[in-house]
């Protein structure tokens, strides 16, 4: 038996005691960031609703829940871990979409997903990440300034998901915008 071969369950070990300080850590700022929400509405007018907050709060119980049990069962642990990172920014880039998109008071969250796929995962896995987690708040900050997101002056958010025909209508207004206007030469 070789020495890498003895190192790698004390890896799996340590691993396994950063998964679970991540899964704690996942919970405790979900909580922080309902109550400080909370606290915000009810001392001033909020520009977005407490529900979709709430729903993900409890999303997030919910998937604390099945990861901890993935992990007591799963033996690629890397491979948990950067599927809980990437679940995070999803998750992120609905918080941020749903109170007020990229000049939400969440919009630095994306960090916590980006380090901690740096710390537990790899490097290049965090790179990744990080470079997804741009695309996510592109996205987010392109479907409010095309207004199909969040309307900050109606209490109650009008979203819908994006769709094949708003990513055709998007494609051809960049194409369009990006030819140069025909000159008629003849005149």
């Amino acid at each position: 038996m070789s020495d890498i071969d003895t190192d790698r369950p004390v890896e799996q070990g340590a691993l396994g005691k950063r998964i679970k300080w991540l899964i704690c850590l996942r919970l405790l700022l979900a909580f922080l960031f309902l109550g400080s929400a909370t606290i915000l509405a009810i001392r001033e007018r909020l520009p977005f609703t407490l529900t979709p907050l709430f729903v993900l709060a409890g999303c997030t119980c919910f998937l604390t829940i099945l990861y901890l049990l993935l992990l007591s069962r799963s033996q690629q642990l890397r491979r948990l871990c950067a599927l809980q990172l990437w679940i995070d920014s999803v998750l992120i880039t609905a918080l941020v979409h749903y109170t007020g998109g990229i000049d939400s008071i969440f919009a630095f969250a994306y960090i916590f997903p980006i380090l901690a796929a740096a710390i537990c995962v790899s490097r290049q896995a965090s790179l990744l990440l990080a470079g997804a987690s741009s695309v996510l708040a592109a996205i987010a900050r392109f479907r409010l300034s095309m207004g199909t997101g969040v309307d900050r002056d109606v209490k109650s958010p009008s979203v819908r998901w994006v769709t094949p025909s708003d990513c055709r209508r998007w494609a051809s207004l960049s194409h369009s915008a990006s030819r140069p206007a025909r000159v008629n030469t003849l005149a």
